[in-house]
């Protein structure tokens, strides 16, 4: 194995007595690490390198651990529930029209799309509630005058062009 230059407390995640299977890589370590591309392509490194090392790991970390989060919030944005789609929505919309009921809301993410009117909002509100309970069939009544309607990207009656 290679010796550690470091004498931080760094030391002890940064070589390959370390890594989880530290054994299982030592045993490797022929393929791993000490055949002739990996030795050609680790001495084509740089002075300025070698002097910034513990600067340029420890930013490759805060970047790779910006990356976990940003995957793992990707990640919750392909859920099909209501609520977690409206928290992690790529897009979020307010769709108008004329007419005395006024508009909905609408937020678009990876998965889906969720389709929300307030029935408080409009200055019709009780004729807005009936209307809403009789004819939007595909709606359903959240809270009371809340309508909402999720959309699943993945169902073929939802998307005609699939």
């Amino acid at each position: 194995p290679t010796r550690n230059p470091e004498d931080t407390c760094l030391k002890h995640v940064s070589n390959e007595y370390t890594l989880p299977l530290a054994g299982a890589f030592m045993k490797l370590s022929r393929c791993i690490e000490t055949n002739r591309c990996c030795r050609r392509c680790g001495s084509a490194g740089t002075s300025w390198g070698s002097r910034n090392r513990r600067c340029l790991m420890v930013t490759s970390f805060w970047i790779s651990f910006a990356a976990w989060i940003l995957n793992i919030y990707a990640a919750i944005a392909l859920s099909n529930n209501p609520e977690v789609l409206k928290a992690t929505a790529w897009a979020k919309g307010e769709i108008s029209w004329s007419g005395k009921y006024g508009g909905a809301d609408t937020w678009v993410g990876l998965g889906g799309r969720v389709d929300e009117v307030d029935c408080g909002l409009s200055e019709y509100t009780d004729e807005c509630k009936a209307w809403f309970r009789s004819n939007a069939t595909r709606m359903k009544e959240i809270r009371p005058g809340v309508f909402q309607r999720h959309v699943n990207f993945k169902n073929k009656r939802a998307c005609p062009q699939n």
